[in-house]
């Protein structure tokens, strides 16, 4: 129950801060913890976005080549493993690649890659990826009812919002940095919802994906894997 309260606390406090208004009152302590520490350093300031949306996409491209072994020569990745950055929205390449950089999201070849990395390659690489079409759909299995319903509808006993409202309907990404699902390979996706559901991943902005992960079943995950694999770009 305390994760669904701070979850909603979390998008009452998000809406609240776009609006420029005060946080409702009774909720301005619900997200507090002395000993937390923030789950990204990225502002999305009129500055910082004007900085991502301005980044150099040719020279982004030649810096991506370092890049293509694991996220494809045109960042559709050849393994299961890693993730796809071809067509992702630029704002949600370059905070990934920040955090990485500051330690907000550890992995041992990312985070050694990105300690080198200045701001302006991170932009730079961001908008040549979001140039790039969204993958080709991954697996032509069709949906089952499990991950429609968490896609179209979520689950309000749950307080799950549909997946759709922040990945877009068919998972092109949304609102800023709302990653790009279509065409994920189904290990990544499984990997990274669980990776949310334990805390092992925690860069995402007030714990949103953590909450919601933490209330998916396997079952559920494996579907929301499968769904978000057939859809993409078709060839």
């Amino acid at each position: 129950m305390r994760a669904k309260l701070l979850l909603i606390a979390a998008i009452a406090l998000s809406l609240t801060a776009l609006a420029g208004a005060q946080p409702p009152v009774g909720l301005e302590g619900a997200l507090e913890d002395p000993q937390a520490e923030p789950s990204t350093r990225v502002a999305w300031t009129v500055e910082t976005r004007r900085l991502v949306r301005g980044g150099d996409a040719q020279r982004g491209e030649r810096l991506a080549q370092d890049c293509a072994s694991c996220h494809g020569a045109t960042g559709v990745s050849p393994s299961p493993n890693f993730p796809s950055l071809a067509g992702q929205l630029p704002e949600y390449t370059f905070k990934q690649l920040h955090d990485y950089h500051l330690g907000n999201r550890v992995h041992p070849i990312m985070t050694a890659l990105t300690e080198v990395m200045e701001i302006q390659d991170m932009a730079d690489m961001a908008m040549w990826y979001a140039a790039q079409p969204l993958p080709p759909p991954q697996t032509a299995e069709p949906p089952d009812d499990i991950a429609l319903q968490l896609v179209r509808r979520g689950d309000a006993a749950r307080f799950i919002p549909a997946c759709a409202v922040c990945h877009g309907p068919q998972g092109q990404g949304r609102a800023v940095d709302k990653a790009a699902l279509a065409g994920q390979p189904e290990l990544y996706f499984r990997t990274t919802m669980r990776a949310y559901r334990d805390e092992t991943r925690a860069n995402d902005l007030y714990g949103v994906m953590r909450v919601i992960a933490s209330e998916l079943t396997d079952e559920e995950i494996d579907a929301l894997a499968r769904y978000y694999a057939g859809l993409g770009t078709e060839p």
